[in-house]
């Protein structure tokens, strides 16, 4: 009985390790590894995690400001969350500059 198992070249299997150590050079050097459907997964999770409780702490500062009445630091707030990196720029628009 004939199996391709049995009766297979050794070269076949010579260059199979070298295609695989190929491609683990590949993925070192090029950075072409992908990662597992499981670890991106988790990061998705723990992303949505961080961002869910960032934001549960930025509305709990919000609150807090509100009940003090503190203008300045609700804008520096509002102009933080919309993106606006120039300091300067929220100190005069608060006043404080």
């Amino acid at each position: 009985m004939w199996s391709e198992w049995t009766h297979a070249d050794p070269a076949d299997a010579r260059v199979r390790r070298a295609e695989q150590g190929f491609l683990r050079e590949l993925e070192v050097s090029e950075g072409t590894a992908v990662p597992s459907i499981e670890r991106r997964v988790v990061a998705a999770e723990t992303d949505e995690s961080v961002r869910t409780k960032g934001a549960a702490q930025i509305e709990k500062l919000r609150v807090v400001f509100e009940a003090q009445n503190d203008e300045v630091n609700l804008i520096w707030l509002k102009r933080s969350l919309e993106g606006e990196s120039d300091l300067g720029k929220m100190a005069a628009e608060s006043g404080r500059d």
